[in-house]
């Protein structure tokens, strides 16, 4: 797999792109900005993106000339199917929220020694806490105190200590 610098202004977008990327471009600056451009665009030969509208929108808000591509040597019909695979595959996974607890609770104790975070994650990853919406699935309610435990809401990754109910 060659990644190669394409200018910005030689690549099209996909004129039939069905995400709405709009909110994300913001959180996704913020990314880049703080952690670098990770995963190239991914272009059929005519250089309109298969997959990175977010990521190409994103550079674009940076002011960057080019950015990392790779050329998919494949035909129309396959880079619409992966147009579309692309953006629904991660639909398919879940957490398991026993590891990603243990994950958030070392970047806790790593962001109290080294002060790694600037503030909360949502002002790293830019949005806010008002803005998401979740819903909490109880399943028991015990009658003793627990001790607190750490949450991270996925949609902003901001961190609280709760006592479950």
């Amino acid at each position: 797999m060659n990644i190669v610098d394409i200018k910005l202004d030689d690549i099209t977008p996909y004129w039939r792109n069905p995400r709405d990327n709009d909110e994300t471009v913001p959180a996704l600056v913020k990314s880049i900005e703080r952690y670098g451009f990770r995963v190239p665009l991914i272009l059929d030969r005519q250089n309109t993106i298969i997959s990175g509208h977010t990521r190409f929108r994103a550079v674009r808000e940076l002011g960057w000339d080019t950015v990392p591509c790779v050329i998919a040597d494949i035909d129309d019909k396959k880079a619409r199917e992966l147009r579309i695979i692309d953006n629904r595959i991660h639909e398919l996974t879940e957490w398991n929220e026993d590891e990603l607890q243990k994950e958030l609770d070392s970047i806790i104790n790593l962001s109290e020694t080294l002060n790694f975070f600037e503030g909360t994650l949502d002002g790293v990853v830019g949005i806010a806490t008002e803005d998401m919406s979740m819903e909490l699935d109880i399943e028991a309610v015990d009658e003793e105190p627990q001790e607190e435990v750490l949450v991270i809401c996925p949609v902003c990754m901001e961190m609280t200590k709760v006592i479950p109910v």
